[in-house]
């Protein structure tokens, strides 16, 4: 791969100069010395910092930073203190009391306590089947939340709380109710139309606030002079967003970047030649994937609910092909709904990709009556009933988003050669961003009626309760980017989160995991490595914490007078 400087670079540099120093590296007279500012690179866009709306790595990795957690999940994906310091339990397991740090402040100078935590859970608990409906799972099993004092929390449960309830608060933040509590509106939707980054400074209680948002651009985190925890050593971490994956390495083997969180993976060998940066790589939580609307009342092209042509296709993708050339070999076969962030005893061992097998792919879909045209497109033929539809080609859409970390259009076209072997025709639609293609698997207006194949990625969490609750009806039109919905998935799921032992929990998301590895309403097809990489110098960074914990900039420091 050649690499090159970006055209634009000399304006950028001296444009970002006047807010402090460059993301590109540019010294501005005055600006603080080096190795106090950290300089980060991405091709994953800040697309929210509103907790309920935030979506990519970077906009959950932006909440994180400034709104804090109850517990979060530190190296080794365990589960650490962050506001609050210690738990126990109480009323036979039913309760769980957790102490805050005394000395927590939001940075506009108010106290950070009790109160912002009621508030916060009660709200995501009122409106949990609406517009709170993407984070209500960190607080599923919970009855009631009440203040036992200025900076002490009970949490209670109907029954005894359930063995994961730890790793289910990980997913809870608490905000600042004075800065909410007005925008609501009417049944919780002034919560999803907020946008705080519309009064900047935010007001944090995380280590850093932003004091400057561009989502397509350059954001400026500082650190929150009032943050309850260890106090950050940066001065500052700037974000700049890069459109193409040759800009950015250009300007991290350069020096202008410090550190790049998610390299795409075809860069990785190209750095390691270059010798100026250290590469590191990691098994990671990201999952390439082909969605199927998997809506039971979808009105045209029913045979793709079917499991069995969905399997027939799923054993006509080349996983192999994917792996090496999309992601230059730095990815692996992976099949199952739960992320490989989760521990091995939560991943039904059953559940494991099919091999590719073109003929046999071709013998279920000639069993099922799908002949061949004289252009080699498969006829499905005409349908009667409550969604009649005329004889027609198998002849589909795959609709992707632009803004991914790897080449999805590559990604297509394997999967388009694969399965014009099959007699199945599919075009790309390329749709913006990840918010519009959601929008568009989920049309009109969250309906789950027009898409029939999307192709993105999903990542994950080290508890399964997230990734699970994709599939979960309650998440239709918020996680739910299938359609699917099954009152048995959604029973088990709501199980699933009461369990008292673990033994019976893992047991039940064995089974939720066998409905998805059924039905396929995702044909997940690889899981891709994590690669990361760091101008020397620089130490603390923990990749696989981005968005699951606030230490992943606040731990990050620089050997001062290191040459870079």
């Amino acid at each position: 791969m050649k690499l090159r400087k970006p055209a634009r670079w000399q304006a950028r540099c001296a444009a970002v100069s006047v807010l402090m120093v460059a993301a590109v590296g540019c010294r501005a007279p005055g600006a603080p010395p080096e190795g106090e500012v950290l300089r980060i690179g991405t091709v994953s866009p800040i697309d929210s910092v509103n907790p309920y709306t935030a979506g990519s790595d970077e906009g959950l990795n932006a909440v994180s930073m400034t709104y804090p957690r109850l517990v979060q999940y530190g190296p080794g994906n365990k589960v650490i203190p962050a506001l609050a310091t210690r738990w126990s339990k109480t009323d036979g397991g039913r309760s769980l009391i957790l102490h805050l740090n005394p000395d927590a402040r939001w940075s506009d100078g108010s106290v950070l306590g009790a109160q912002d935590v009621v508030w916060s859970a009660r709200t995501d608990l009122k409106y949990a089947k609406g517009a709170t409906a993407s984070l209500a799972s960190a607080l599923g099993p919970v009855d009631k939340v009440s203040t036992v004092d200025a900076h002490t929390v009970k949490l209670a449960f109907t029954r005894e709380a359930p063995s994961n309830i730890l790793d289910l608060l990980t997913g809870f933040f608490v905000l600042p109710r004075t800065v909410w509590k007005d925008e609501v509106g009417k049944d919780g939707a002034g919560l999803l139309s907020f946008r705080p980054q519309d009064s900047l400074p935010m007001v944090s209680g995380g280590p850093f606030t932003i004091t400057r948002l561009e989502e397509k651009g350059t954001t400026v985190y500082r650190p929150n002079p009032r943050y309850y925890g260890a106090r950050p050593t940066l001065k500052a971490v700037t974000l700049t967003y890069y459109t193409n994956a040759e800009a950015l390495v250009s300007d991290l083997i350069a020096g202008n970047l410090d550190f790049v969180n998610q390299l795409p993976s075809t860069t990785a060998d190209a750095l390691r030649k270059a010798g100026k940066v250290r590469v590191t790589t990691a098994d990671g939580p990201m999952r390439s994937d082909i969605i199927f609307n998997s809506n039971p009342a979808k009105p045209r092209n029913r045979e793709l609910l079917d499991p069995r042509v969905r399997k027939a296709l799923e054993r006509g993708v080349d996983r192999q092909r994917i792996a090496k050339v999309v992601f230059g070999g730095y990815a692996q076969p992976y099949a199952n709904l739960i992320s490989p962030m989760s521990d091995d005893a939560w991943r039904d061992p059953k559940i494991k990709p099919l091999a590719f097998d073109a003929d046999a792919a071709n013998r279920v879909l000639d069993a099922l009556g799908y002949r061949r045209g004289k252009d080699g497109v498969r006829i499905v033929p005409a349908t009667t009933g409550k969604h009649p539809q005329p004889a027609h080609r198998m002849d589909y859409e795959i609709i992707t988003p632009g803004d991914l970390t790897f080449d999805v259009n590559r990604q297509f076209k394997i999967v388009q050669s694969d399965w014009a072997k099959l007699g199945v025709k599919v075009t790309q639609l390329p749709s913006g961003d990840t918010a519009q293609t959601f929008d568009a698997l989920a049309a009109p207006g969250y309906k789950y009626e027009k898409a029939d194949i999307g192709m993105w990625t999903w990542g994950g969490s080290v508890d399964p309760s997230f990734n699970l609750s994709l599939l979960a009806s309650d998440q239709l039109g918020n996680l739910n980017d299938t359609g699917f919905s099954d009152p048995a998935y959604d029973r088990l799921f709501q199980e699933q989160s009461r369990a008292g032992s673990l033994a019976q929990r893992r047991d039940i998301v064995h089974q939720l995991q066998q409905i998805a590895a059924r039905q396929r309403p995702y044909i997940f097809l690889v899981n891709t490595s994590l690669i990361s990489a760091a101008r020397p110098g620089w130490s603390g960074f923990a990749p696989r914490t981005i968005g699951a914990c606030d230490c992943y900039y606040a731990d990050v420091k620089h050997a001062q007078g290191d040459p870079r």
